[in-house]
């Protein structure tokens, strides 16, 4: 039980169901554990359902906090951690996310946005060697943490950065396409 404790190795079913008993988990939850604990592939993690979406975004939010580097590849949208509240709130609201979830899942993305600019990640030291690709639409989200996965996005990230605009670059193209903007308004 003290190796389960410290986290040296994970507890088998048996004992998981012990565990949950003992903290008198509801049935629900119970069964969630579970089912999380059963994958033990631990390459990817696939959220479709609400449960699934809110535990990954909570790891998600972790992984962020202890984060030294963050890409993000996001070729028609301004990615999550730079939008504005109103550029956001129009995404969800094109993406179809309900009106009475809009407004805490754009406070959410606000809060992350933040994350970059701490200062001290807690736990940095413990976790500086997770390298993981997350990737999200807007049914389901995906951690990938697999070398092979790794190796891949990667090389896909270092193509796509040999064929960007540098800043000076996109800095002018935006403000062209401002002013077009402007003008045919």
């Amino acid at each position: 039980m003290l190796r389960i404790e410290n986290g040296e190795t994970p507890p088998g079913p048996d004992e998981l169901v012990d565990m949950l008993e003992i903290l008198g988990a509801a049935q629900a939850t119970s069964e969630e554990i579970l089912a999380l604990a059963g994958d033990t592939s631990g390459n990817a993690w696939l959220a479709v359902t609400l449960p699934e979406q809110r535990a990954q975004l909570a790891a998600l939010l972790d992984f962020e906090q202890i984060a030294t580097h963050i890409t993000n590849v996001a070729p028609l949208l301004i990615p999550g951690l730079l939008q504005s509240s109103g550029y956001a709130r129009a995404v969800m609201r094109a993406a179809g996310v309900p009106d009475d979830e809009v407004e805490s899942r754009v406070a959410m993305r606000m809060g992350r946005r933040d994350i970059p600019m701490r200062a001290e990640p807690t736990h940095l030291l413990a976790i500086s060697t997770t390298s993981l690709v997350h990737m999200e639409n807007q049914r389901s989200g995906l951690f990938l943490n697999d070398e092979a996965d790794l190796a891949a996005y990667t090389k896909a990230v270092e193509e796509t950065l040999n064929v960007t605009l540098d800043a000076e670059q996109t800095a002018a193209l935006i403000a062209r396409e401002a002013e077009r903007i402007r003008r045919s308004a």
